[in-house]
C-alpha cells in the first residue's frame, strides 16, 4: 500500500482515509484495495506481477472461493493494522491483501505440506527471502510505503494459512487419514477453523474501536 496525499475523486471516494473510517465509513477497509496512487506506475505493477505469480497457486490450492476469502479477509486485516499503527495519513492500494496472500502460501506450504508442480514449489520456497527483503525496503523509508499495512496483511495470512489446509490439492495429512474413512470433515478441525477466523474478525472490531486513538 502506498501512505501519502491522494487525489482525484475516485480515490477520495475509496482509499484508506483513517478520520473517515473513525466515523464509520468501514468499507473503505476493502476499497483501498481498488485504487493506486497514479504517480508511482513502478509500485502498481509490482503489485500486478505479484499477484500474477502468487495468486493462481493459492487459487489452485484452495478453490476461487477460499481465494477470495481470503483476499477480502486480509485486504481488511492489513487496513485495520494502518488505521491504528499506520498514522494518520491516506493510504491507497491492494498490497496489503497482497501480502495476505503471500502469508497464506508461505504458511500453507510449510505446515501442509500441499502436492505442487515444480514451478509453484520453486516460488514458494522464495517467498522468506522475498518478504524480508520488501519489509527492508519498506522500512528503509527508500519508498513511500504502508508498511503496517504489509505487516498486518502478512499476519493475517499467516495465521489463515495455518489454520485452513488446501483442500484443492492432496496434502501431507492425506497420507495419515484411514482408507475405509467416511471422507467427511472432521468437526473439531472445522470448529477449530471456525474459531480462528472468528478471532481474526474480533482483531479486527477490536482496532476499530481503538484506532481513533491513534487518530488523536
Amino acid at each position: 500500500n502506498y501512505a501519502g496525499s491522494v487525489g482525484g475523486q475516485l480515490e477520495n471516494l475509496l482509499a484508506l482515509n483513517k478520520q473517515a473510517v473513525a466515523q464509520g465509513e468501514y468499507y473503505r477497509l476493502f476499497t483501498v484495495t481498488l485504487v493506486h496512487d497514479p504517480n508511482d506506475i513502478l509500485h502498481l505493477l509490482f503489485n500486478m506481477y505479484a499477484l500474477f505469480l502468487i495468486g493462481p497457486i493459492v487459487e489452485r490450492m484452495y478453490g476461487s472461493v477460499l481465494w477470495g476469502v481470503f483476499y477480502f479477509l486480509t485486504a481488511i486485516a492489513a487496513s485495520t493494522a494502518s488505521f491504528v499503527f499506520g498514522g494518520p495519513e491516506p493510504a491507497v492500494g491492494a498490497s496489503g491483501a497482497i501480502f495476505g496472500l503471500i502469508g497464506v502460501l508461505f504458511v500453507s506450504v510449510r505446515v501442509h505440506h500441499p502436492t505442487l508442480d515444480q514451478q509453484s514449489r520453486a516460488l514458494a520456497s522464495q517467498l522468506g527471502f522475498w518478504i524480508v527483503l520488501n519489509l527492508v525496503l519498506g522500512f528503509s523509508g527508500i519508498m513511500n510505503i504502508d508498511n503496517t499495512a504489509h505487516v498486518g496483511g502478512l499476519i493475517a495470512g499467516a495465521w489463515l494459512g495455518l489454520l485452513i489446509p488446501p483442500g484443492r490439492v492432496a496434502t501431507m495429512a492425506a497420507f495419515w487419514q484411514s482408507p475405509g474413512g467416511t471422507g467427511r470433515a472432521d468437526p473439531m478441525a472445522v470448529a477449530t477453523r471456525v474459531l480462528g477466523i472468528v478471532a481474526l474478525l474480533a482483531v479486527v472490531v477490536a482496532g476499530l474501536i481503538v484506532g481513533p486513538v491513534s487518530l488523536s
